[in-house]
């Protein structure tokens, strides 16, 4: 029995159909995580769960997402208080999340604290940055992209620069 590696085989399909969106897959593992063993335990480091396949997880709910027509999965919300936390930055190979605080004048500030369970595709800050874009915050329940700007360079003060609406 020869095994053939599925390198550049597509495994799965998205279309639109009707009023509505199919996804196709040829390969459920991802999907599944509870694989009975030959004495007929459960083993939950297969599938999804399986050491190897670290994003397993974030495609699944991304796909999830896209079924259902979540453009704002990941929208952050504005709090009462006039701040918001980014859960997902990067800065020097450091992940972190971060509470941008209203001060006044368009004006916030940036608290840093170490998240270690950070996403790998956290938005990465440069050490000279000047902007940071958001590009989903919930504003009393609608979504707009943000740019924010750090005109010292210090990355703790920054000023609100554009905002618009998310396209749909």
């Amino acid at each position: 029995l020869s095994l053939q590696l599925a390198e550049g085989i597509l495994q799965g399909a998205t279309l639109f159909y009707g009023k509505g969106r199919v996804a196709v897959f040829g390969e459920a593992a991802m999907f599944s995580a509870r694989v009975p063993d030959e004495n007929g335990n459960v083993i939950d480091n297969n599938g999804i769960n399986h050491p190897e396949a670290l994003f397993n997880e974030t495609f699944v709910l991304n796909t999830l997402g896209w079924l259902a027509e979540k453009t704002d999965v990941t929208c952050i919300t504005l709090g009462d208080d006039i701040s918001f936390t980014v859960p997902n930055l990067k800065l020097s190979g450091l992940k972190f999340a971060a509470k941008f605080r209203y001060d006044k004048d368009m004006n916030f500030k940036l608290d840093k604290k170490a998240l270690e369970d950070a996403d790998e595709n956290a938005q990465e800050i440069g050490l000279n940055a000047e902007e940071l874009t958001l590009p989903c915050i919930n504003i009393n329940g609608a979504a707009y992209t943000v740019t924010f700007t750090s005109p010292n360079g210090n990355l703790v003060d920054w000023t609100l620069k554009d905002y618009a609406p998310v396209s749909e």
